[in-house]
């Protein structure tokens, strides 16, 4: 609210005082010559206070004039007329006059100063309302921080601009932070105003902050289509060139061998077929490329995420890849046997296809491609390594950009989307890995990304040994041992039946003649409640002892003496009939295994 100035104010108050009085002077007058009462004089003079308090910006010109009323009614309408001359039954009169003066003095200027916050408290709001509204409806930073500036001008009655300030500004005008680098509930430059002002103020701040992001929302989502519009219009662009060139020569091809030139032999039948079959499977990679990229973006791509052996899906991959990869020398190199990565094997083999296929591509026949995997703390780390002549080093930063190509001459001739790079960026993030590249040494190019890693632990299967001899038992025992198999060992057929319920062994290698009892006897016990596979060790070699043990419920039998690798083969044999998940995940993400023999060759576990 614009004020005055101090001494222009305090100069239209005393004048108006002077001026009120004078006024209920003249007026008492008249009353005076009219013989009137001399209550009217006082009612007079009271109402000429209350209307200086109303209209002065003090009580003190309220109290001044309640004194000066009451010297005036004594000196010009009491007698002794003109003269100072109180008497004591006036004495009364002029009390009650100045006590009355004085409370609708302070009366009024209470009223005075309730109305005077009743407007500022309205005029705060329209200050309030007028910024919420410029500012919902400005469109650019410059014009939001402008506009809260000057609404808060009017609200703090001072000049208000935001840093950096420019370099000509009004003397004593308050410099803000920027709404975006501060919380201005503890800005000291807001602490010398009142309360009721610097709450106005930071809802006024407030406003601006969310108008600031309401602009930079906006903003983005304008980035956001103008990007998407003109991926459209690369796609559609890159599209309209790379479509046209294989259905020309697939289009041509079919027309030629439809038409049965005799002229047109055979070996040049299949060249032709063989050109439409190539074009076609590229056609194919590209929609599946397009496709994929489309649903990554989108976020419309479920990841089934399971553990996967990384040396199977090397050779799922190759088995997948183009003709053109027999011109290529590739190799797989995996660390470990049973390194293994928490992924989804679809997505993932799509990748490394991709990522060979381009080294394919982009080298020459008979470059050399490599396929390596190892282990790097929580990750897996996959690289394909090629020995062509590699990346810039300008274009390895804008490489994984969709659309985004080197501009080389590919070894087919045709020229790349620029979309199998970005869709592997995609793929690797989702799996929350990263992708990057670098030259390899002397040349070419190596592409890197990680995996989360599934830790692997060997299951170690439980026997029960069951032997009285001591020496045999401890060659069991220590031939188990050696070979990572855990073990419970017994000596008698008490002691076998009881370890056999409670420790629930993965197979049982029995003796046939234990102290308490017969040992086919506890094979018939065992029987009536499990199937765990029991393989008979025992010095009985008649027939008729073996085909009893096999009939009471045996699954093999061995006689002593026996040789240690005829007792692990025999062992491997029973282990293989129990029924077991190959691998099971627990809560740590580590794989229980059963034990296993697994051949670099065949990947298989037996």
């Amino acid at each position: 609210m614009p004020q005055r100035e101090p001494a222009l104010l305090w100069l239209r108050d005393c004048a108006l005082t002077a001026l009120v009085l004078a006024l209920c002077t003249l007026t008492s007058w008249v009353f005076f010559r009219l013989d009137f009462v001399s209550s009217n004089y006082i009612l007079t003079y009271i109402l000429g206070v209350m209307y200086i308090n109303v209209f002065t910006s003090g009580l003190v010109y309220g109290v001044v004039a309640s004194l000066f009323s009451v010297m005036l009614v004594n000196y010009m309408f009491i007698d002794p007329f003109m003269q100072f001359r109180i008497r004591s039954d006036d004495m009364v009169t002029a009390v009650v006059m100045l006590c009355v003066s004085l409370l609708c003095s302070s009366l009024t200027g209470r009223i005075k100063v309730q109305a005077a916050q009743s407007e500022r408290k309205a005029y705060a709001s329209q200050v309030l309302l007028e910024a919420s509204r410029s500012l919902l409806g400005a469109e650019d930073p410059d014009t939001i921080l402008r506009i809260t500036a000057t609404q808060l001008g009017k609200l703090l009655e001072r000049p208000v601009c935001f840093a950096p300030a420019p370099e000509h500004i009004a003397p004593g005008t308050l410099i803000l932070p920027p709404p975006a680098q501060t919380d201005y509930r503890s800005c000291p430059e807001l602490h010398e105003f009142s309360t009721y002002e610097h709450n106005l103020a930071l809802s006024i701040l407030d406003v601006c902050s969310l108008a600031l992001e309401k602009e930079a929302s906006n903003r983005a989502r304008r980035e956001i289509a103008a990007r998407q519009e003109q991926l459209r219009a690369n796609l559609l662009r890159s599209i309209s060139h790379d479509l046209r060139t294989p259905l020309t020569s697939i289009s041509g091809n079919a027309l030629i061998l439809t038409e049965k030139n005799p002229l047109l032999t055979e070996e040049k039948r299949r060249e032709l077929s063989a050109a439409i079959y190539e074009d076609a499977n590229w056609l194919n990679h590209l929609v599946e490329n397009l496709l994929s990229i489309t649903r990554m973006e989108n976020g419309q791509v479920n990841l089934h995420i399971q553990p996967e052996l990384i040396q199977d899906i090397f050779d799922d991959v190759l088995a997948h890849l183009d003709h053109d990869a027999a011109r290529h020398t590739i190799v797989t190199n995996v660390a470990d046997d049973l390194l293994m990565a928490d992924m989804d094997a679809q997505l993932i083999e799509q990748v490394l296809v991709n990522l060979i296929n381009n080294a394919i591509k982009y080298t020459p026949e008979h470059s050399r491609i490599e396929l390596f995997a190892a282990p790097e703390g929580k990750f897996v780390r996959i690289c394909v390594t090629d020995d062509g002549p590699g990346i810039p080093e300008e274009s390895r930063d804008k490489l994984f950009d969709m659309f985004y190509t080197l501009g080389k001459t590919r070894s087919d001739g045709r020229r790349g989307l620029g979309l199998g790079l970005a869709l592997c960026r995609s793929i690797v993030a989702a799996h929350g890995g990263v992708i990057d590249v670098q030259n390899a040494a002397p040349h070419g190019a190596c592409f890197r990304f990680t995996l989360p890693r599934t830790e692997v632990t060997l299951y170690k299967p439980l026997i029960l040994v069951v032997e009285d001899d001591p020496a045999v038992a401890r060659l069991i025992s220590t031939t188990l041992e050696t070979r990572n198999y855990q073990y419970h060992r017994v000596q008698n057929g008490a002691g076998a039946l009881l370890e056999a319920a409670s420790a629930r062994p993965d197979v049982i290698l029995l003796d046939l003649g234990l102290p308490d009892m017969d040992g086919i006897d506890v094979i018939r016990k065992i029987r009536g409640w499990s199937n765990v596979p029991i393989l008979v060790v025992s010095a009985r070699s008649d027939d008729t002892d073996k085909v009893s043990a096999l009939d009471a419920g045996a699954d093999d039998y061995l006689t002593k003496p026996f040789s240690v690798e005829e007792l692990l083969a025999r062992l491997r044999v029973a282990l293989r009939r129990v029924t077991r998940p190959a691998y099971t995940r627990t809560e740590n993400c580590a794989l229980t295994m059963p034990q296993a023999v697994c051949t670099a060759a065949e990947r298989r576990f037996t």
